[in-house]
């Protein structure tokens, strides 16, 4: 019923729905999926959504979507030791047998922390993300190119040249990539 709101346009009504569904079954994952994105259509305040997501992840502590989404919006509210630690409890628990697409979206994040600790000016922490990143999705170029540029930063040049050759190794890495790994190479 509350996707039927959602599809009028009809944001209030379809928050109170959701809110009411969510109230009588808190660990129902479209539930709470609906109302983060009911709460992010509506501008609700960060903190709110942040506290939703985190009743969620009190009932369901390895769910990847929630961990993904309250970590992202932690960082972007300056919350930033909360979410990696959230973060890194969540990803050192995942089982070795975990589908592909946790893994992913596990890694996306942690790109997402290497960059936002490269702008931060924090060198360590980029490299310990990115190879967070890469230990999950060993065969992204990007982040294979990310995690030698923070190696380089570092000065870890051995760690830099064998970062590389298994960049040059995936087959799947894009011209522009491997021009900025040949250019990363030269540099070093």
């Amino acid at each position: 019923m509350a996707e039927f709101y959602v599809a009028l346009e009809e944001f209030d009504s379809a928050k109170q729905l959701i809110d009411h569904a969510v109230l009588v079954n808190p660990s129902n994952r479209s539930f709470r999926q609906l109302q983060d994105n009911i709460c992010a259509t509506l501008k609700t305040p960060i903190e709110e959504r942040i506290q939703n997501l985190n009743n969620y992840i009190a009932l369901k502590p390895y769910s990847m979507w929630a961990v993904k989404h309250v970590t992202i919006l932690e960082v972007q509210s300056g919350r930033f030791e909360e979410a990696i630690n959230k973060l890194r409890r969540v990803i050192h628990a995942l089982p070795d047998d975990v589908d592909e697409e946790v893994r992913k979206s596990a890694a996306d994040v942690w790109a997402y922390v290497g960059f936002v600790n490269f702008h931060r000016g924090q060198a360590r922490s980029t490299m310990y993300a990115f190879e967070s990143a890469v230990s999950l999705e060993p065969d992204n170029p990007s982040f294979l190119l990310q995690l030698a540029l923070a190696q380089k930063n570092l000065y870890k040049f051995d760690e830099v040249f064998a970062t590389l050759q298994k960049l040059r190794s995936i087959k799947s890495s894009s011209p522009e990539i491997l021009k900025h790994s040949h250019i990363l190479f030269l540099e070093s």
